[in-house]
C-alpha cells in the first residue's frame, strides 16, 4: 500500500515537472548544487554495498528535488509560503486531534520520553523538527503582512502549544535561533560600523561560548541532568566514524549504512531502532565520502553570503527572515539530527527553496536592470 502511495506521488510529480518543464529548467540553473548531490546519489551505485538500495532511495531523491524545483520555480514566494503553511497546518491539527482522540498513538507512553506528544509522527523530535519550518513560514507570512494575520495568529499560537508539549530540545533549540534571526537583521540594517561592532562582538561572544562548550560539556550536562552522550549519540559517533575509516573516500553508497539489519550499521538498527547517526555530516560522508561534505560546506557557505546580503539591503522582510532561518536553522539541526539531502523529506524540500530564494533575490538586488519578474518571485519563476 505504502509503495503504490510513493508510486501515485511519483507519477503526479512527473507530470508536474513536464507540465512546467520551462520553469523546472530555469529552476535547474539556480539549484544546480543540489543537482550535483542527486548525480552523486546515482553514480554512487558504483560503490554501493547494497546498489538495489541505493537505486531505490536515489529515485526518490530525485523525485524530491523534482518537487522542489517545480514548488520553488512555479510559485512566488507569497504563494509558497501559503503552500508550507497550508499543508504543514493541516498535519499540525491532525496530530492535535490525534493527541485527544488516540492519545495510545499520538502521546509516547513509556521510557524516557513518556508523555511527549509525537502526534501524526513516529517519533517526537520529528514532530518538533518539522514543525520549526511551519513556524518559521508564519513569522515570514507574518513579515510580508500580506497574508491575514489573524489566522496566522491562530495557527502559531497552536504550532507553538505542540513544539514545546513535544519536548524535543532540539526543536526548541531550533525555534530559539529562528526567533532570533529579527534581531540579527535589525542590526545588519543600522549603520555600517555599528552593525560590524555588533557583528563582531558576538561572534566573538559565540566563539568564546563554544570553546569553554567544547572542554567541559559532560560537567555542563551532567549539572543541568542530562546525558553526557548526548543520548547515545557520541557512541554512534565514534562508532560511524570508525568504519567510515574503512571507506573514507567514496563512502557506502547513498543511504545504504543504515538500511538493513545485516548491513554496517545493522547492530544499532536492531538494538537500538536507529536509522541515522544523528549528525548530518556524519551521514552525508557515509553516503559520499569527505566530497559529499565539502559540498554541503560550499552550499551553506554561498547560502549564508547571500543571507547576509538580503539582511543588510533587501526590502523583503518576510525573504530575508525566511532565509537566514531556514539556513541557522538547518545549520543547527545538523549537528544532532540527519536532514541533508533526505529523500522524501520536507527538510530537503524546504532548504532547497530557501537556497534558491537567497540566490535569486540577493542576485536581483545588483541587478543593473529592474527584471521583468515582481520583487517577490524567488525564482525565474512567472513562467505560467
Amino acid at each position: 500500500m505504502i509503495v503504490k502511495f510513493f508510486l501515485l506521488c511519483y507519477v503526479l510529480i512527473a507530470i508536474m515537472t513536464v507540465c512546467f518543464w520551462q520553469s523546472a529548467l530555469k529552476g535547474m540553473i539556480v539549484l544546480w548544487p543540489f543537482g550535483v548531490v542527486v548525480a552523486m546519489a546515482w553514480l554512487s551505485l558504483a560503490w554501493s554495498i547494497d546498489p538495489s538500495v541505493t537505486s531505490r532511495r536515489s529515485l526518490a531523491l530525485t523525485m524530491t528535488y523534482l518537487y522542489a524545483l517545480v514548488l520553488f520555480a512555479r510559485f512566488d514566494f507569497d504563494e509558497i509560503l501559503k503552500i508550507l503553511i497550508s499543508g504543514l497546518g493541516i498535519i499540525m491539527l491532525g496530530s492535535l486531534v490525534a493527541v485527544v482522540a488516540l492519545p495510545e498513538f499520538a502521546v509516547h507512553g513509556d521510557g524516557d520520553h513518556a508523555g511527549a506528544w509525537r502526534g501524526l509522527f513516529a517519533q517526537k523530535n520529528a514532530a518538533g523538527r518539522t514543525m520549526i519550518w511551519l513556524m518559521i513560514a508564519i513569522i515570514a507570512a507574518w513579515l510580508t503582512g500580506r497574508i491575514h494575520r489573524g489566522m496566522l495568529a491562530i495557527v502559531g499560537s497552536l504550532t507553538l502549544l505542540f513544539i514545546a508539549a513535544t519536548t524535543s530540545k532540539t526543536a526548541l533549540l531550533g525555534l530559539t535561533a529562528a526567533l532570533m534571526v529579527g534581531p540579527l537583521i535589525v542590526t545588519a540594517r543600522k549603520k555600517t560600523l555599528t552593525s560590524a561592532l555588533i557583528v563582531l562582538a558576538m561572534l566573538s561572544m559565540t566563539l568564546i561560548v563554544a570553546v569553554v562548550v567544547s572542554f567541559t560539556y559532560e560537567d555542563i550536562l551532567l549539572s543541568m541532568g542530562r546525558d553526557p552522550t548526548l543520548t547515545g549519540r557520541t557512541e554512534i559517533w565514534g562508532f560511524t566514524l570508525d568504519l567510515l575509516q574503512q571507506r573514507w573516500l567514496t563512502g557506502f553508497g547513498y543511504e545504504v549504512f543504515w538500511a538493513s539489519d545485516f548491513g554496517p550499521g545493522g547492530r544499532y538498527r536492531v538494538d537500538w531502532g536507529i536509522a541515522s547517526a544523528h549528525n548530518s555530516w556524519i551521514d552525508i560522508m557515509l553516503s559520499f565520502g569527505p566530497l559529499g561534505a565539502v559540498i554541503m560546506v560550499a552550499i551553506i557557505a554561498a547560502c549564508a553570503c547571500w543571507a547576509a546580503t538580503l539582511a543588510r539591503y533587501a526590502t523583503e522582510r518576510g525573504a530575508s527572515f525566511f532565509v537566514g532561518a531556514v539556513l541557522l536553522v538547518t545549520t543547527i539541526i545538523s549537528m544532532s539530527e540527519s536532514i541533508f539531502m533526505e529523500r522524501h523529506s520536507v527538510h530537503t524540500i524546504i532548504f532547497m527553496v530557501a537556497f534558491g530564494v537567497a540566490r535569486v533575490l540577493s542576485q536581483r538586488l545588483w541587478s543593473p536592470a529592474p527584471l521583468e519578474a515582481t520583487p517577490l518571485q524567488p525564482a525565474y519563476a512567472g513562467a505560467r
